[in-house]
């Protein structure tokens, strides 16, 4: 006994001390080069990276469009800057040329009033500049949103800095005009362009729409699948109009000039990743010059966010970029010293890869959730059905593997990534078949392994390889969540890096079950303290690894991972589990999310995650629109048909194994339990979680729905699993 209290004492001191040497890291841990803007000064005379910047914004372009021959001035800016994919999710799920412009005035995510998708509007001519009509609707409309936008705050910024904006197109005005819809200076075309235009104001906007107006032209409806409305040729001959444009900007502009090239938008649906191209001199005077372009906000080496360009001219002049501004600036990232195809190359694949995914993802839920469904059916039928001999021991073995082979498809779907599938000329079939080959491969250890001669070893070796994979994978930068089958897309632009829900939900349930196997092998061989270890060890390594911002960066999953933790924990400690101990650890792991995000908060802005900006709409009272958005976005998957329809029959089935199984007709849950005690627990901590998840995540019913695909094969498995150990016993009694 007084061991036991030994080890329950050190548990929570062992917790408190990672928690305290993880803040005392966070405190350390220096801001990214190129976010430190406060030292530089704006166009009023005082020192600044650039004395001007130019940010061309192309609607519609893509990398697939840039090649040497036919684009040799977008080719030679991307062999000489910095290159990066761009994603333009705004507000819509297909941003609109105007919306992408509006964003960028806003440097947050807004959209033009109205259901349909349009060209920003022409702006009235006045004097020198001119006024973008309708704006104040424009800034009301996008004040209500849940994003609460400023529209006009690039333009104000610039203004008070004592600089003018000027800008060529009516996409250009929209984004340089202030609060008040004026832009100083206004030119309809490049064709009206002066030498001093170019040098008139600090910052100067241009719209290059030849793509869009190419569309406009054939007809296209914008809201439409349009993407055949023009021949490749045409559309090809746009891109090589827009070329020969930018080429002629180029010229025109004075030396150390920053150019800030930007796809801001689609022009017809489905959406891409876009090309974002940087040149002359960056926020903190680096040039750039062959990279990749990076940006705080994605933490990818070469992606960044349409947000991110007006803090990026605004660093970039030295002006201070004001709170309501959610992006970071783009900073020349990792040289990538290989010729210019190589880098298109690159940058064209990960829009295959996102395009592949956005195919490929709906039908792959579906099936996954029809194979859950069948199985469910499949194992009731081989529990229950009376076999004899031979045949009833190759019909359990049989569905065992298949429960296994199902459990293991969630992680096949992420080390699929392993491999470069979207470069081969068949991305789809490609995919298909690594994530196949990955399956197999799980499924192989866990059939094969030494760890098959005990009855939890295949589930925890599945569970544990679950929860390894994803863990790693937020260690080392999330790279196979991105575009991946189960993870984040870029072209969403939801998340970039940490846990994704679903993710989320497959590393606390993988975790807990392989907590609860580790913890039965321990307690078989007789060590009851080292089980208690080994569940304390993972918790606190899944908490760290989940809530650390510059890792997991969740906020509602260690919420949601404490209780179920907790739960297994006292229960392998042998103490009585109530719902007030629960409830305890539940406000300790959001105390430690709180002291975390707290930190986080007090680092700069450009080194924040997504912990310390919650603390700052919380101190700017932004918070309650952002919990308004969340709960909105999770009452609204209850709309998700198919995961909708997996949890009942999935928690219904967990709810019935835990607490009634013996009316089953063949005991073999009830084996199950009596031969590994720790399995119960381990699947009621899974339902713990999945339930807080539930409520505490914006993806609400995939939390549970994706967590089930993984507890609920791996549960049966172990079932009968026990259920052939029992067979293969003989009992000195018949069984009823």
């Amino acid at each position: 006994m007084a061991g036991r209290v030994r080890v329950l004492v050190a548990v929570p001191a062992l917790f408190v001390a990672l928690v305290a040497a993880l803040l005392g890291q966070l405190l350390v841990l220096p801001a990214p080069a190129g976010h430190a803007v406060s030292h530089v000064s704006g166009p009023s005379g005082r020192a600044s990276p650039s004395d001007r910047v130019v940010l061309i914004g192309v609607p519609g372009l893509r990398w697939g469009d840039v090649t040497e021959d036919s684009t040799p001035t977008l080719w030679r800016l991307a062999g000489e800057g910095s290159a990066g994919s761009l994603t333009v999710r705004t507000v819509r799920s297909l941003t609109c040329p105007a919306d992408g412009w509006l964003t960028i005035s806003a440097g947050n995510r807004a959209d033009l009033a109205g259901n349909e998708c349009a060209m920003p509007p022409e702006p009235d001519r006045s004097g020198e500049g001119a006024i973008v009509p309708g704006f104040a609707a424009i800034r009301r409309t996008n004040g209500d949103t849940p994003y609460a936008s400023r529209i006009g705050l690039l333009g104000d910024a610039v203004r008070r800095a004592g600089g003018c904006t000027a800008a060529f197109g009516p996409g250009a005005a929209l984004a340089a005009a202030g609060t008040d819809g004026r832009v100083d200076a206004y030119r309809r075309s490049l064709t009206q362009a002066t030498p001093a235009d170019w040098s008139r104001c600090p910052l100067t906007a241009v719209d290059v729409d030849h793509i869009a107006r190419a569309y406009l032209r054939a007809g296209v409806d914008a809201e439409a699948e349009g993407e055949q409305a023009l021949t490749e040729e045409q559309r090809a001959a746009a891109v090589r109009q827009a070329d020969r444009a930018l080429a002629d900007i180029l010229r025109s502009l004075p030396p150390d000039t920053t150019v800030l090239l930007a796809g801001v938008s689609e022009v017809t649906p489905p959406s891409h990743l876009h090309v974002a191209i940087a040149a002359g001199p960056g926020p903190t005077g680096e040039p750039y010059r062959s990279t990749y372009l990076t940006a705080s906000s994605t933490r990818r080496p070469n992606i960044v966010q349409l947000t991110d360009v007006t803090p990026t001219a605004l660093a970039a002049l030295g002006i201070p970029v004001p709170a309501p501004a959610v992006g970071s600036s783009w900073r020349p990232g990792e040289r990538h010293g290989g010729p210019t195809d190589a880098v298109v190359r690159e940058l064209s694949g990960q829009d295959v890869a996102a395009q592949t995914m956005r195919v490929a993802v709906p039908p792959f839920y579906v099936m996954l959730v029809v194979g859950q469904l069948v199985l469910y059916g499949i194992a009731v039928a081989a529990l229950r059905r009376r076999w004899y001999g031979v045949a009833r021991l190759q019909a359990l073995a049989w569905t065992r593997r298949l429960a296994l082979a199902c459990a293991a498809v969630p992680v096949a779907s992420f080390l699929a990534n392993l491999v470069p599938w979207w470069r081969t000329g068949q991305p789809m079939p490609a995919l298909a078949g690594a994530v196949a080959a990955a399956d197999v491969a799980v499924v192989l250890l866990a059939l094969y392994g030494p760890w098959r001669r005990y009855l939890l070893g295949p589930i925890t070796l599945v569970a544990g390889v679950t929860g390894l994979v994803l863990a790693v994978d937020v260690l080392t930068g999330s790279w196979l969540q991105l575009s991946s089958l189960m993870g984040y897309s870029p072209v969403i632009g939801g998340r970039f890096y940490g846990f994704g829900n679903p993710p989320y939900a497959l590393f606390a349930a993988g975790t807990l079950l392989a907590a609860a196997g580790l913890a039965e092998w321990q307690r078989r061989r007789g060590r009851p303290r080292a089980a208690v270890a080994v569940v304390t060890a993972l918790g606190i390594a899944a908490v760290a690894v989940d809530g650390w911002p510059t890792w997991g960066s969740d906020v509602g999953g260690v919420i949601a991972l404490t209780p179920g933790l907790a739960l297994l924990g006292l229960v392998v400690a042998g103490r009585r589990v109530t719902l007030t101990q629960l409830l305890l650890f539940s406000a300790a792991g959001a105390a430690v999310v709180a002291a975390i995000g707290y930190v986080d908060y007090l680092r700069p802005p450009d080194s924040r995650s997504h912990l310390g900006w919650f603390v700052e709409d919380l101190v700017s009272g932004n918070a309650g629109t952002v919990i308004l958005r969340k709960v909105t976005a999770m009452l609204g998957t209850l709309g998700n048909v198919w995961l909708t329809l997996l949890v009942p029959f999935a928690v219904a089935f967990l709810v019935f194994v835990l607490n009634r199984p013996e009316r089953w007709r063949a005991p073999a849950l009830r084996l199950a339990f009596e031969r590994a005690p720790m399995l119960r627990p381990g699947l009621l901590a899974v339902l713990i979680t999945s339930v807080v998840g539930f409520a505490v995540n914006d993806s609400g019913i995939a939390v549970p729905a994706v967590a089930a695909m993984l507890t609920v094969p791996l549960a049966l498995a172990a079932g009968i699993g026990a259920l052939e150990l029992d067979e293969a016993e003989p009992s000195p009694t018949p069984r009823a």
